[in-house]
């Protein structure tokens, strides 16, 4: 009697675990079918970074144009012509000397991956009152650069840097990196030292640390075309400590929109080698987010502290957008260091 009571229990308990097995399956499905749609659909068989359709040119180019009202204006925007296409980059002039031209080494500033000019809005404005500032639009990303040849390794990057600072008939500069534009300040301070007066690197990828991989997946997810609007905010909000001042500022749009609808065919980032950083005898600036969800501060920091001429900090509380979130505490600092290497003889 006990034991034919117990069967509806156990075939009920089957029915249960079968629904299980079946919705998880089908749920994996979907998962492999629709990454596979994206995967697809973000594939091309162009050799250089362009948007995927007018329609979505159109629509960065008017999230451009509300996102620049954040920083100055600038005293003039130029399109420098380079071996790999025409790089957009914006002058702010500084302040005159009594001979008419500024006697401050400019400074250089290079955004992350997927961010043009205007992501250093916050330090513009503090940078020009002391000094020339050109801000770039990395060529090979959305922006207002046009990449015209193949990028194919971190040395071509340093390459068409070096072109558009001696395009601008500037011999020396101070170099500023934040992210993925960290690598490539430091990239190009490892060739071309003589022109690099100093260098900052505000929360650099693959420069001292491995990056999370997280941060690599999300940013890849978050760029696929049929992902819902609300992940690539969310992805945009997670890296910038989850504020609403960047999940509602005109600088997320833009973002998103050009990580989902421009097609980068850059080389994949490589870790810069232990020996490379060993040799930047530049001075350097290192500035790492203690809440960084690109790498492990504490790593990237002891790394950093092996260059052989480097100040390291550890900004406490600070997301990835370091020098958004806390150019008030690091201006000062900053601006400290620029002065001090001036004079520097390469």
């Amino acid at each position: 009697m006990g034991g034919s009571k117990s069967v509806p229990g156990r075939r009920g308990l089957r029915r249960v675990t079968r629904n299980v097995v079946i919705g998880v399956s089908a749920l994996a499905l979907f998962g492999v079918g629709f990454t596979a749609v994206n995967i697809a659909l973000l594939s091309s068989d162009s050799p250089v970074g362009h948007w995927r359709s007018d329609e979505a040119r159109q629509e960065y180019e008017r999230l451009y144009e509300q996102a620049m009202t954040l920083m100055p204006e600038p005293d003039s925007q130029q399109d420098i012509q380079t071996d790999f296409g025409t790089v957009r980059v914006y002058v702010f002039a500084g302040p005159a000397s009594p001979s008419g031209s500024s006697d401050r080494v400019p400074v250089v500033l290079l955004p992350g991956y997927g961010g043009p000019a205007v992501t250093w809005y916050a330090s513009i404005a503090d940078l020009a009152a002391e000094r020339p500032v050109i801000a770039i639009d990395t060529l090979g990303m959305a922006g207002m650069s046009e990449q015209v040849e193949p990028i194919a390794s971190a040395d071509d990057q340093a390459q068409w840097l070096h072109e558009v600072i001696t395009g601008l008939d500037i011999d020396r500069a101070h170099v500023a990196g934040f992210s993925f534009g960290g690598l490539t300040a430091a990239t190009y301070a490892a060739q071309r030292p003589e022109h690099v007066a100093s260098l900052t690197l505000l929360d650099p990828a693959y420069v001292f640390a491995p990056v999370n991989k997280r941060f690599l997946v999300g940013g890849f997810v978050a760029s696929f075309p049929l992902m819902p609007d609300s992940f690539a905010r969310w992805y945009t909000s997670w890296i910038s400590g989850g504020t609403d001042a960047a999940r509602n500022s005109p600088l997320a749009g833009l973002l998103d929109h050009g990580r989902r609808h421009y097609a980068t065919t850059l080389p994949v980032p490589e870790q810069l080698p232990a020996e490379t950083l060993a040799g930047i005898e530049t001075p350097t600036l290192a500035v790492l987010a203690g809440g960084s969800v690109a790498h492990d501060p504490q790593d990237a920091a002891e790394t950093a502290s092996t260059m052989p001429n480097a100040q390291v900090r550890i900004e406490p509380d600070a997301s990835h957008a370091v020098h958004i979130e806390h150019h008030d505490n690091l201006f000062p600092m900053i601006s400290s260091f620029l002065a001090d290497h001036d004079q520097d003889t390469p």
